[in-house]
């Protein structure tokens, strides 16, 4: 089916990202600009499917990865589980189709490139994979865990949470911390994220499995590198707000 749409090819990452962002489905609207940026990725070109009344329905932010001769691409972000193209809520899949179609994103695309990690049952990620088929790409899909989902529901059995047996079990974790000196929480979110945030995050991170049990590539705050992909993307106040973290400090 042929639809009224236009692809337009953008270098970098601009900034109606924001607007498409905006248009998300539920949950995924820190899928903006500074979100791709914040990767420092090569090459960074975005591939746009502009609706008649100029309103964007989908974005494939992209960036070189390997060898250059291979000319493979593919989609950055700054936290692994959601390195995803943006897909407005109300875009249809021949939409998509079209765009993955177009002659001048197959050759910007071609041979290869790589969306992901991402979700499984995410709706972006479901109409991507029956457009690029119907497109005619070859989509090979590898799966790399499991999603757990924590139902808080059955935890309070209908009554307050916590319960009073699980209060008087963190009041006695509390009062074991508190024996090695005063206890303070920190709850960072929004302007709070500064450097001195994120240098607590890594000294944390640096005294976990991940920093004393691994080469320290899957951290996320070790490294000044690392640290500073984060300083990129809360850079934008949206994404920002939406990440949070709370640090416990015994003793300073």
């Amino acid at each position: 089916m042929e639809t009224d749409i236009r692809v337009e090819i953008a270098e970098g990452f601009p900034p109606v990202l924001d607007e498409l962002a905006d248009r998300l489905p539920c949950g995924r609207s820190f899928l903006r600009a500074a979100w791709y940026e914040a990767t420092g990725a090569g090459n960074p070109l975005t591939l746009l499917a502009v609706r008649g009344d100029g309103s964007p329905i989908a974005a494939i932010p992209t960036a070189s990865i390997g060898p250059p001769l291979v000319g493979a691409r593919s989609v950055p972000g700054s936290y692994w589980p959601f390195r995803s193209i943006l897909i407005a809520a109300d875009a249809s899949l021949e939409e998509v189709t079209q765009l993955l179609s177009d002659s001048s994103v197959r050759h910007i695309l071609a041979p290869v490139w790589r969306v992901g990690p991402i979700l499984r049952d995410e709706p972006a990620s479901q109409m991507l994979k029956h457009a690029a088929a119907d497109a005619g790409w070859t989509v090979l899909v590898r799966t790399l865990g499991q999603t757990w989902q924590l139902d808080l529901s059955a935890l309070t059995s209908g009554g307050a949470w916590p319960r009073k047996s699980t209060r008087r079990r963190l009041a006695n974790y509390e009062r074991q911390l508190g024996k090695d000196g005063p206890l303070e929480l920190q709850f960072v979110t929004g302007r709070g994220w500064d450097a001195a945030a994120l240098q607590k995050l890594a000294s944390v991170e640096a005294n976990s499995w991940v920093g004393k049990a691994t080469d320290g590539s899957g951290a996320k705050f070790l490294t000044a590198g690392q640290r500073d992909l984060w300083r990129r993307a809360v850079q934008d106040p949206h994404i920002a707000n939406a990440l949070s973290a709370t640090i416990l400090e015994v003793a300073g």
